[in-house]
């Protein structure tokens, strides 16, 4: 019904007598059956998008008509009726949607003159709708119809009148941006990446369990991300595929977990640097972040399966870990498809605000610093960051400021060669260089002492 007739009803040059029979179905049902049985016809094109329920009778009467004959003792039937509704239109709203220019007579002749019901009540006007008006099931319907008669053109453009109140971003936004100027104070490109990825790269960079996407569109966008990394290193190999061999990208973004039976956003930062960057290229662009919120950390080694073994870490402050770093894994350089090293660090932002320290002026030297020098040579076991906790804790006079200035790692060789920068300065005299030399070669003495170590002339 209200699709396509069948073959035996079909008419044909005996026909004499037809029993006419005009029935209204429902649209959603014709529309349900049409997609069904794929058929398109023009009568389940006009019947699922509704006709009249109450002309079943009138349309019945000419068709007899247009056949050629007259209907003899119809007979109508109704399982349900269907009875006007009658809505509001206040007057408040159609001015406001109008500009002020419509008037509630204006819209009281107009619905008349269109066959609607239409009287005057305490705040605008009661409209009753014609069963034939299936379009028009609310009071926005009425003023949409108000206004497409009298001319959308003549409606006056003009923005709505706002009240808006102090508005003060929260810190945490604004800790966002300062991220953000210092990955590209970096080099950093910013990137945005969708935050529903592939189950399977969640279970790579972590063992929680993602939340799920009902009725996903496709694996691709399955579950939540977890990390902020798999999105980057999606977008890494595709500039690799178009001949971008360097480059270095960042993400300040969500990521979304399973907590207290709901689901928690999690705010993380996290960067990419494939091509030329190092370990130390990373490690520097964490440490200039940590510089720059007035964080101290401390590196030390991690056990994350998806970095490289002996080649990665965590940042920590105090107990509370902020960032891990190093190069990717080969399980996962296949799983992305990339074809050489990539080194990677996602942080924690909540973390780092709560590990920021006071802000202090310190004192600017007026004499000159001195630099020196001190190179070594030690075993792959002796982290870098045991080499400067054992010389900040000599507590050596006058050394400011201890760093790496070279770090050599020859092929297949057994040993590593590490260069590190010193600085010495006093704020009362300038150091001479005696002065300085004797303090380093004290240093260096220590060092030997204390470490698996040999100095290097």
């Amino acid at each position: 019904g209200g699709i396509i007739g069948g073959f035996e009803s079909e008419i044909t040059s005996e026909t004499r007598n037809v029993l006419l029979e005009c029935a209204w179905f429902d649209p959603s049902t014709v529309r349900r059956t049409a997609r069904r049985l794929g058929i398109n016809t023009d009568a389940s094109y006009r019947f699922e998008r509704r006709v009249d329920p109450n002309d079943t009778v009138e349309a019945a009467v000419a068709a007899a008509e247009l056949i050629g004959g007259s209907a003899e003792a119809p007979i109508d039937v109704v399982a349900l009726e269907d009875k006007p509704e009658t809505l509001p239109l206040r007057s408040t709203r159609l001015q406001e949607a109008s500009g002020g220019i419509i008037s509630d007579g204006y819209a009281l002749e107009l619905f008349r003159r269109l066959g609607f019901g239409a009287e005057k009540s305490h705040d605008g006007l009661a409209i009753t709708v014609p069963t034939y008006r299936g379009d028009i099931h609310e009071e926005m319907d009425l003023i949409e119809e108000v206004l497409r008669f009298f001319g959308l053109n003549k409606i006056p453009a003009s923005l709505p009148k706002m009240t808006m109140g102090d508005v003060r971003r929260e810190n945490v936004d604004i800790a966002e941006d300062r991220l953000r100027d210092v990955f590209v104070g970096c080099g950093l490109t910013e990137a945005t990446t969708y935050s529903f990825i592939r189950r399977e790269w969640n279970a790579l960079f972590s063992d929680e369990e993602p939340v799920m996407i009902a009725n996903a569109l496709s694996e691709n966008v399955a579950s939540m991300r977890l990390s902020l990394l798999p999105g980057l290193l999606e977008t890494v190999a595709f500039n690799r595929s178009y001949g971008t061999r360097d480059g270095a990208l960042f993400e300040v973004g969500r990521a979304y977990y399973r907590r207290n039976g709901g689901v928690e956003e999690h705010r993380r930062a996290a960067f990419v640097m494939f091509g030329a960057g190092d370990f130390f290229d990373a490690k520097g662009v964490l440490e200039q972040l940590a510089q720059r919120f007035h964080v101290e950390l401390k590196f030390a080694v991690s056990d994350q399966p998806w970095l490289k073994k002996g080649n990665r870490a965590i940042a920590w402050n105090g107990d509370r870990a902020i960032a891990s770093i190093g190069a990717l894994s080969s399980e996962a350089l296949h799983t992305f498809d990339i074809k050489g090293e990539v080194h990677v660090a996602e942080m924690n932002i909540p973390a780092l605000l709560e590990s920021q320290k006071e802000w202090k002026m310190a004192p600017v030297a007026r004499f000159p610093g001195v630099p020196m020098i001190l190179a070594v040579t030690h075993g792959h076991d002796l982290q870098y960051q045991r080499l400067l906790d054992t010389i900040r804790g000599f507590e050596v006079p006058y050394l400011h400021d201890v760093g790496l200035r070279d770090r050599f790692v020859p092929e297949g060789g057994d040993v590593v060669k590490t260069t590190l920068g010193m600085w010495y300065q006093a704020f009362d005299r300038s150091l001479t260089q005696e002065e300085v030399a004797a303090l380093q070669q004290q240093l260096a003495t220590r060092l030997t002492s204390a470490l698996p170590v040999k100095l290097v002339s």
